[in-house]
């Protein structure tokens, strides 16, 4: 799978109105990845659910982002709070309970375009 291909500018969702649209506190390039498009991504997420006890069946995809030079995304909630109860609503998962977070920094040896990257 090539992961460059699929990177767009980032989005959030608009509290009032609920549209995903880009915002000027979050500069990044982003993709949504299942299993289907990859089988790594079912055993990343198989991983997820063994360390964390929680089940992936209400999940949302596995998000990758770059924010490159001069990226940033500035300070937020990752869950709906009490004054957006529909925040979630249009994934069908209900609120957020928990976020599991890679940081990779400066990889080396090679660019891994490509997933999965194998060093």
């Amino acid at each position: 799978m090539s992961l460059a291909s699929q990177l767009r500018r980032a989005t959030i969702s608009n509290p009032i109105t609920g549209v995903l649209e880009t915002a000027p506190y979050r500069i990044s390039k982003s993709a949504w990845l299942t299993g289907y498009e990859d089988p790594m991504i079912d055993t990343i997420n198989q991983r997820i659910e063994d360390l964390t006890g929680l089940e992936m069946d209400t999940a949302e995809e596995l998000q990758v982002a770059n924010y490159g030079v001069g990226g940033q995304y500035e300070p937020h909630f990752d869950f709906g709070r009490k004054d957006e109860p529909d925040a979630f609503k249009e994934l069908g998962t209900g609120n957020r309970i928990a976020t599991w977070l890679f940081y990779v920094s400066a990889l080396s040896l090679t660019t891994c375009e490509d997933l999965p990257c194998r060093l």
